[in-house]
């Protein structure tokens, strides 16, 4: 085995950090308790728009596409240990580093080869709205190409994480979930509604530049190649941060119509 340094590296670029997560306490098969492993996946780019008639670049050079997933990063095995909250598109965790290894099937690392947050912050994606955290993802991407933000402006992201769920596997979670979509009126009998468009899925009425880039049209969240896979086994994606903060003492109810309604607890009302 080689000497590992106990020498803390500094996280340089979170986003590059881990290659796989392996996520312990999520999911149940045949009634017990098992994990389910995730590999670092593609984030969503939005349109890059022009109201330019005559369809010119914008200026500057602008990094609009998704960051490649590292493809040598770090194993982590996150442990559940409290649901923090619900929002219309996922369900927050916290959750706590059980093991750091420097792949998969590689070598354990000490805790203090790399200092990480204690705990982590997970947002799991309703299976209604994996290409919306694919798309959240993005703009964590984004954000953290300006020196400063990261830690400041947005928590510290370590990148989105998905894979197609195993047909004995469930995500127990899902079963408690109490904000659900409600079905447009527009939907016809018997036909499955689409909660999950972005707001770019359409043209609209600006002008998509094309600069040659193909990050958005060739991605798996588009929603033309999201209609068209053939296996409709639901997708499970995550989003990790740091966790800032203690819990808000408020809980969020779906919205009907625009906006949202906020519920306080008895005691702060």
């Amino acid at each position: 085995m080689s000497e590992i340094s106990l020498t803390p590296n500094p996280v340089s670029d979170p986003l590059a950090l881990f290659s796989s997560i392996t996520l312990l306490r999520l999911t149940s098969s045949d009634n017990e308790e098992c994990s389910i492993t995730l590999s670092r996946g593609q984030s969503f780019p939005a349109k890059r728009f022009s109201a330019d008639e005559e369809g010119r670049a914008p200026v500057g050079e602008q990094q609009w596409d998704a960051i490649s997933p590292p493809a040598d990063g770090l194993h982590a095995d996150l442990q559940i240990t409290d649901q923090l909250g619900e929002g219309r598109m996922g369900q927050v965790f916290a959750a706590r580093l059980v093991s750091l290894k420097k792949s998969i099937h590689g070598e354990t690392l000490p805790a203090a080869y790399i200092p990480l947050p204690s705990p982590f912050c997970i947002k799991l994606a309703k299976p209604e709205y994996i290409r919306s955290l694919a798309r959240e993802a993005w703009f964590y991407e984004q954000l953290s190409k300006e020196d400063g933000n990261p830690g400041a402006v947005t928590p510290v992201c370590f990148g989105f994480f998905a894979r197609q769920l195993p047909n004995n596997v469930h995500l127990r979670s899902w079963s408690s979930v109490k904000i659900k979509p409600e079905k447009p009126s527009d939907v016809p009998e018997g036909e499955e509604p689409n909660h999950d468009l972005l707001v770019d899925d359409e043209e609209g009425e600006y002008r998509h530049f094309d600069d040659e880039r193909r990050s958005h049209l060739d991605s798996p969240w588009h929603l033309q190649q999201w209609k068209a896979r053939t296996d409709r086994s639901p997708f499970v994606g995550i989003l990790i941060t740091e966790r800032l903060g203690a819990q808000m003492p408020t809980e969020y109810s779906p919205p009907r119509g625009m906006g949202l309604r906020r519920r306080l607890p008895e005691e702060v009302r």
